[in-house]
């Protein structure tokens, strides 16, 4: 689902109009439009806003910056691993045992 998807069923579900959501959100309509086309990326403010209001996780409100950021984080922690290994392999033992099982937790939550 994109974010425009999102944003719009969210605030359909509730009932909402576009106008009490800019409100909320202390922005003009014309502004909120925007971000619900998917014309204008929300600020965290926006994003925390609709996690707060509609009672929605980050994960359902943006599944594919979700996906891309676990993504490059774990590949990214999986090259600092392999570094710490070559590097620092007895002082850095505590933070590659802390980011293998971050690497190994998330693969399991969402392959598992």
């Amino acid at each position: 689902m994109k974010t425009k998807t999102t944003f719009l069923s969210c605030r359909k579900e509730t009932g909402l109009l576009q106008q009490d959501v800019a409100y909320i959100f202390h922005q003009d309509t014309g502004m909120y439009n925007k971000h619900e086309k998917g014309h204008r990326r929300p600020t965290l403010e926006t994003i925390l806003g609709f996690h707060i209001l509609f009672g929605k996780s980050l994960e359902t409100l943006f599944p594919n910056h979700m996906k891309t950021m676990r993504e490059r984080i774990v590949t990214r922690s999986k090259k600092r691993i392999e570094q710490l290994k070559m590097e620092q392999p007895q002082r850095g033992k505590h933070r590659i045992a802390y980011l293998t099982s971050f690497v190994n937790g998330l693969h399991n939550k969402h392959h598992g």
